[in-house]
Parts: structure tokens; sequence; C-alpha cells
């Protein structure tokens, strides 16, 4: 969301002094700057800046482990270390966003980007729902990677492509929250086929419905196809648009 480097921040990460703090082998390596936290973890390098609940930099760095595990189990994928910055302020948040992925929130309580050139940004939020983002956003990363998507933007189809990653985030980090469609669908989700189609319509009424219509739709495709096919497409080595071509013929939805 978000691709411009912002000369302030690119400064303070990089110019300031850090004072080590030794940790066990095995642990995570915390170090102590004068502009805030930064956690090394097996699978991520997490800064928070002042202000950051204590502990949350660490936290986020035990949940991308385990999302490193699982959803990569599930995509049969190693991806690299992931760089997270974290924010104490949604303002701060924006701010960080525009400059480095020249991107705004989509709305007032949007506080986590896409991963743009291997960076995760995130503001604040609950704990749950912060599980839930990080599960969402690490499983379309991968995606990305494993369909050539170089661009760190959102592709074609978005329906299926935020679809599988509700998918993946309700299958390990559920969050409490719930996803139950009782009768017709209240619209047509698999009939926006565009990124900016999707963006207007999460700007809209349905506002972050569209995720759970999304998520019924892959959920469906899933149950049709079976698990086993969907990672069997993703590793041929197709752009998005023909894997999803592929599998929604094969489904017979096509």
């Amino acid at each position: 969301m978000d691709r411009r480097v912002h000369c302030s921040l690119a400064a303070i990460l990089l110019c300031v002094a850090a004072v080590s703090v030794p940790a066990p082998a095995g642990a995570q390596r915390l170090l102590h700057t004068s502009a805030g936290t930064k956690v090394e973890g097996a699978h991520a390098s997490i800064w928070s800046e002042r202000g950051v609940p204590k502990g949350r930099a660490a936290a986020v760095g035990g949940e991308i482990d385990r999302l490193f595990t699982h959803i990569g189990h599930d995509l049969e994928d190693a991806p690299p270390r992931l760089r997270v910055r974290l924010f104490a302020s949604h303002l701060a948040f924006a701010r960080a966003l525009w400059s480095l992925q020249d991107a705004h929130p989509q709305s007032s309580t949007d506080n986590t980007s896409s991963v743009g050139h291997g960076m995760l940004l995130l503001g604040p939020l609950p704990a749950a729902y912060l599980r839930h983002n990080l599960a969402h956003v690490y499983t379309e990363w991968i995606i990305d990677r494993l369909t050539g998507n170089h661009t760190d933007a959102l592709p074609s189809i978005p329906w299926l492509y935020d679809g599988l990653a509700e998918y993946e985030a309700y299958r390990y980090e559920p969050a409490g929250m719930h996803c139950t469609l009782k009768g017709p669908s209240p619209f047509g989700i698999t009939k926006v086929l565009t990124a900016r189609q999707w963006m207007v319509l999460r700007a809209g009424p349905l506002g972050s419905l569209e995720y759970c219509l999304a998520y019924a739709q892959a959920r469906a495709l899933v149950n049709r196809l079976g698990w086993s096919r969907i990672e069997w497409a993703l590793h041929r080595g197709w752009a998005w648009p023909v894997l999803v071509r592929h599998l929604l013929v094969r489904s017979g939805t096509r």
C-alpha cells in the first residue's frame, strides 16, 4: 500500500546507536534504541517505534514464526525473512504507508499494509485482529511469490486472492470472528474482476463484508477441488490470471 522511502525514518533506522540485550541461544534477540525496539526472530525482523505496547514486537515475531510453519507448509513455500514496522498510532502508520508504499489507509481503522518489497507496516490493532490480519497478509505474500507478482499490487480477480487469504486466516487465526452466510448472497462478489472494483467496493456500504463473501466463495472452491489442487496450481509457475482460470474451469464455475 505504500512505496517511497521517508528520509527521516530511514535515518533513524540506519544511524541510531543500538544497545544489544543478550538473549539465550534460539530465542528472539532484542535491541533497544532511542527511537524504539527491534526484535530479531527466526523468520522476521520487527522494529517498533516508541509508544508501541511492550511485548508487541516479540508477539508479532512469534506469530510470524508460527505462520512460517503452518501457512508455509500449506502452500509449500519457505519465504525469506519478513521486515515488519510497528507504529503506535494510526497517524504514524498512515504517514509511513504513504512514504513507503505510496498508499493511504482504506479507513480510519485500517492499520495493516500489504507486504511491499519484503516489508509489512502495522498500526495499533487488538491482539486477536492483529493475528488474523497477519495470517491474511502472510498468505497473500506467499501467493504473490508463487505467482510472480513482483509489483506489490492487488491482482485481478481479487475476490479469490483475498478469499484464499481469508481461508488461511480463518483456518489458523479466526480471532473470534465468524463468517456464516444464510440465504442468498447480498452481492455477487465473483463479478468483481479488477483491483479498482475491489477498492471501490471496500470503500462502500459493504465495507469488510466483502472479505466474508470472498471467503465463502473461496471455501466453496476448496471444498469442490480439494486443497491439494489449489497447492498444485500455485506451483505450476503460472501468473495469477492463468491460475485462476484453471481453478474456475476445473471447478465447473466458468
